[in-house]
Order: structure tokens, then C-alpha cells, then sequence
């Protein structure tokens, strides 16, 4: 994942009173987003109490428990949002809403360290996303701990390296002179309809669970083969690409009943059994496993291309060498999103439009890759361009097409 900061934000502001409620008023939501004031009682229904015309407002009702443990009963908040944010528009959108109020709601006591409020925000998505705070331990954080990162000092726009072992934050890769990364919002918010997977928010639910069950059986495998302790620590990001697909691979099943799974190896926390329907549910496990894996090899791949062309900017490179370089760094962005197209289907009519436009402009003109980003399914499309008139040109071209394409404005913002 390489997110970036954007010129976008979210000021909330937290005023706290005696009342066994939650009274939070957005000022501003950019979009609409429907009911602009909903007041939740702190006892009984919880965020099951939101209305669908303020459903913006569940994820901080779900976040006030977290925020506020060892607070007085009964103790509630107003909570006031601006937000230039839109909503529905990936994991920059309502995550960037949460950790600004877990943030308002920290300044009210000792305010804990960035990955404290990140976990936090993560399990209010969880409660939300499965109705427990399962798991919280996984993806969301590092989510959260972008919303929560600073831009870099001097302006230069960076991409954000994480290690998801759990969650540390590694330093930023700064981008090299003359290229520019761009967040393509295509004005969808989690598209529906397709075959395979679930849509949105779920899709990626399931492909979660199914990748979890790979690794249950790549760590299941390796015991069997009498390692006691395996090298994976939990993470398929330490299977070695060259021995999964020699040798893992091939074991792993294409599709999976979750009964099925249980009964071979056990229970799954990531995995629901508790009806038959559960139980008959398929789960695609090698996709997500091998999607995964080349998911990794894609992000440190292209992570190597831009330190390579940061540090040859101060030696000085030859232009041929570096526009092979910005090529191949441009692959992987497309490599990844047909990653997420092809296998997973979790992209949509727009972003893949929007891609295949930008490619017929190609590296000839400065448009180097791009790819879906956030949960897939509609959202964002980070862009890599030259920063030069030509490579604008064909963004306005594509700009200009897209919209009397769907109907639908590009917004445009550079890190």
C-alpha cells in the first residue's frame, strides 16, 4: 500500500457533559451524506441506533467505548465535524473521520501514542465491519497510523512505508524529482454486482478469511513436514515467492467449504460456522493467497524503483536508465491492479476505464501506471506521471473523456 497525504482534512471538535449520549453534528460533509445531526443514547441499541440517513455517524458511536474506557457511567459527548473528505471513497475516507475524533478525544486526558489511537480506530471499524472487536489486530491500523502520519518536512511528496509485523511505521520514500503520484477519485463508492467474491466492504471480508485459511495450511503443511516452529511468523509476507509457487502452491485448494476447513484444521477465528449456511460457504482460497503474495512482491518492488531513482537524482542517472526504471515501477502500479481486477474482482467498470485510458497514453507521454487503491471496489486510482506538460495533457484528455464517459466528475489530488 502507498497512500499519501492529501490537501484534504478533518476538524472535529469534542465538548464533554454528564448526558448518557452522543449528540454528533456534522457542520460540513463533503459529500452530503444525508442526516446532518443524530443523537445516540449510550445504553441499549449502540450504533445499531444510527439511522441509514446518518450511517456517517456509526463508526464514532462505535469508537466512544474505545476512547473512553475507565470514563464515569453514563458519560457522554457533543461531537462537531468538518470534513472535506468524501465519504465512501476508500480507507482514506471513513478512517481519516475516526482517527480525528479518536484524536479530539485523546486531547481530553494524557493524549496515547499514534499506534494506541490506531488500534482504537481499528477495533470501532471491526465492531462495525463485523459486529466484534475481532481481529482488530490486522489491516485497519495501518490505515489508521496513515491518517495519523505527518507530510515530511520541505514538501516533497513520499510514500509511506509500513510493516503490517504488526504495525511500524518503517520512514517515508521520497519520490523522485520530476514524477508526481496522483489520487483519481472516480466518484464510486463501493460498486456491486460482481461474480466470485462479495462486494465491497464483504468482498474483502471474504478474501480476508480466505487468505487466513491459506496460511492456516502453508503453517499446517510445514509442521507436517516436522518443523516445529515455522519461518512464517504468522505472515504469508514471509513465504518466500519462489517456494510457494514450487512447492505451496499446488497444495493449496482453489475453492473451500468453510465446514470442510474446520473439520481438517480446526477453528478459525477469521471464520464463521455457526449455521449451516456458514458452513456451506465457499472461500477461494489459493486466490487470495496468491494475490497476496505478489501483493508483496509488487509494493517492495515498486518501493525499490523509487528509492533507486531518489538516490540516483543526487549521482545523476541516464535518462534512458531512468525512464526503464519509471517503466517498470509503472508495471508493478498495473501488474497490482490486475491483481485486484483479475482475481479478486473487486474493481470496478470506472477504475478499470480509467486505468486503460491512462495506459493507451502510456510512458510515451508520462503516464507511467496506475492502479486501484484503498478496498477496491470503486474509490481512488493512484496515477504515476512525469511532471511535465505532455503527461498533463493526457490527464486532462482522460479527465475530459471520463466524464462524458459515466457522467461522473475526476477529482484530482497530488501528494
Amino acid at each position: 500500500m502507498a497512500q499519501m497525504p492529501l490537501p484534504t482534512h478533518v476538524a472535529v471538535a469534542v465538548q464533554l457533559d454528564g448526558l448518557p449520549r452522543l449528540r454528533i453534528r456534522s457542520a460540513q460533509m463533503g459529500p452530503p451524506v444525508g442526516e446532518s445531526e443524530v443523537v445516540v443514547p449510550l445504553e441499549g441499541a449502540g450504533f445499531g441506533a444510527v439511522g441509514e440517513k446518518a450511517a456517517w455517524a456509526a463508526g464514532i458511536v462505535a469508537l466512544w467505548p474505545q476512547v473512553r474506557q475507565g470514563s464515569a457511567a453514563g458519560e457522554g459527548a457533543s461531537i462537531l465535524i468538518h470534513s472535506d473528505i468524501p465519504q465512501g471513497a476508500g480507507q482514506s475516507s471513513s478512517t481519516a473521520l475516526l482517527a480525528a475524533v479518536a484524536l479530539a478525544m485523546a486531547e481530553q486526558r494524557q493524549a496515547p501514542a499514534p499506534l494506541a489511537i490506531a488500534q482504537r480506530v481499528a477495533a470501532a471499524e471491526a465492531v462495525l465491519a463485523r459486529g466484534s472487536a475481532e481481529r482488530i489486530a490486522t489491516g485497519p491500523i495501518i490505515h489508521a497510523l496513515t491518517c495519523l502520519h505527518r507530510r515530511g518536512e520541505g514538501g516533497r511528496p513520499q510514500v509511506l512505508r509500513y510493516s503490517a509485523q504488526p504495525h511500524r511505521f518503517v520512514g517515508p520514500v521520497p519520490l523522485p524529482e520530476n514524477v508526481r503520484m496522483l489520487a483519481l477519485d472516480t466518484g464510486v463508492r463501493y460498486a456491486t454486482g460482481h461474480a466470485g467474491w462479495s462486494t465491497g466492504r464483504a468482498g474483502m471480508e471474504e478474501f480476508r478469511t480466505a487468505a487466513a485459511m491459506g496460511l492456516r495450511i502453508v503453517e499446517t503443511i510445514y509442521r507436517d513436514l516436522g518443523q516445529r516452529h515455522t519461518p512464517l511468523h504468522g505472515y504469508l509476507a514471509n513465504v518466500s515467492p519462489l517456494l510457494y509457487r514450487q512447492y505451496f502452491r499446488a497444495l493449496l485448494p482453489r475453492r473451500m467449504r468453510a465446514g470442510d476447513f474446520v473439520r481438517t484444521y480446526g477453528p478459525l477465528a477469521e471464520l464463521a460456522v455457526e449455521s449451516e449456511e456458514d458452513k456451506a460457504r465457499v472461500y477461494r482460497v489459493r486466490t487470495a493467497v496468491d494475490h497476496l503474495i505478489a501483493e508483496h512482491e509488487h509494493a517492495e518492488q515498486f518501493l525499490q524503483a523509487m528509492e533507486e531513482l531518489a538516490e540516483a537524482g543526487d549521482l545523476g542517472m541516464e535518462e534512458g536508465e531512468r525512464q526503464r526504471t519509471l517503466a517498470r515501477a509503472g508495471r508493478l502500479l498495473l501488474a497490482s491492479h490486475h491483481s485486484y481486477r483479475l482475481r479478486l474482482e473487486l474493481s470496478c467498470r470506472e477504475a478499470d476505464w480509467l486505468v486503460d485510458r491512462l495506459m493507451e497514453a502510456g510512458p510515451e507521454r508520462g503516464v507511467y501506471g496506475a492502479r486501484i487503491t484503498g478496498t477496491g471496489g470503486g474509490g481512488t486510482v493512484a496515477a504515476l506521471l512525469a511532471r511535465t506538460a505532455e503527461a498533463t495533457e493526457a490527464l486532462l484528455e482522460v479527465m475530459k473523456a471520463y466524464n462524458h464517459v459515466t457522467g461522473l466528475v475526476l477529482g484530482v489530488t497530488e501528494g
